[in-house]
């Protein structure tokens, strides 16, 4: 097939306690369509809708008008020679749902360029940025933050439960594989926020910080592995504030005062069956 088009609804389940909206309907539905008619390379095309009723004022999160906003956005990816990369880039517009929200318009994108040896263990190096909008309030609405839906994408060990925003980030690792099994990753990555949300008592730095990571995966067979690692995170100035950067920037990140940096260790396994 050259080109695969998808649709889909869904509707979020809400039997939380307390709940989390009033009325219990939060809807997420899109288009998605991949265009695969070019040789090593793969284009997607997408738009979301996602429309949250309103809730009450004092039920989490608190939002008093409905949350009705749309994502349009381009994925690509492919490999040539000894080079890999992949992209994306999503535009956001409507209402955020917020006490004082007027129309948002965010954007978002990431991307990663690779480069492997034709040597043994097979080395790579590659390179990873990515920009997720943070805009300060205007005219007494609410600050506009990107809104990253229900990824799956970490872009920190530490510091990103999936709902990190407000930032950009730079890095660079790289990769060795010393037999089909084993595959070893050291990577370090700089963290700053966009929006300082200043007017509000979260300070005027910017600098989150920088981590530093290495893992460790071991492939048992096509349905087990094992993974260990170790990552540290140098933190920045920004975080003595508390960042507007967790939960798509509604929620601080740090603590107030000086911030000491972190280190996380960790062990897990997969199973597929």
């Amino acid at each position: 097939k050259t080109i695969a088009i998808t649709g889909f609804w869904t509707r979020l389940a809400t039997d939380a306690d307390p709940p989390i909206e009033s009325s219990g309907d939060t809807n997420f539905s899109g288009v998605y369509a991949t265009y695969s008619g070019i040789e090593s390379m793969v284009i997607d095309g997408y738009y979301y809708f996602v429309h949250q009723a309103r809730t009450a004022e004092n039920t989490p999160p608190g939002f008093e008008n409905a949350t009705a906003f749309h994502t349009i956005g381009i994925h690509f990816a492919g490999d040539r020679a000894a080079v890999d990369w992949s992209g994306d880039a999503a535009g956001q517009f409507g209402d955020s749902g917020g006490p004082n929200s007027g129309d948002m318009t965010t954007f978002g994108a990431q991307g990663i360029v690779g480069y492997t040896f034709d040597v043994a263990g097979q080395p790579r190096l590659f390179f990873e940025g990515a920009m997720l909008d943070g805009n300060e309030p205007k005219d007494g609405q609410d600050h506009e933050v990107f809104n990253r839906l229900f990824s799956d994408k970490k872009y920190s060990v530490i510091i990103d439960q999936t709902d990190l925003s407000n930032f950009w980030t730079l890095g660079a690792g790289a990769g060795l594989r010393p037999t089909e099994s084993l595959t070893l990753v050291a990577s370090c990555n700089y963290f700053r926020s966009l929006a300082t949300f200043d007017e509000v008592g979260f300070g005027e730095e910017r600098d989150l910080g920088i981590e530093v990571s290495v893992e460790a995966r071991y492939d048992y067979s096509e349905d087990l592995y094992f993974e260990a690692g170790y990552a540290r995170f140098f933190a920045g100035t920004a975080m003595e504030n508390s960042a507007r950067n967790a939960q798509w920037g509604l929620a601080p990140l740090g603590g107030l005062g000086e911030s000491d940096d972190i280190d996380y260790v960790y062990l897990e396994t997969g199973v597929e069956f």
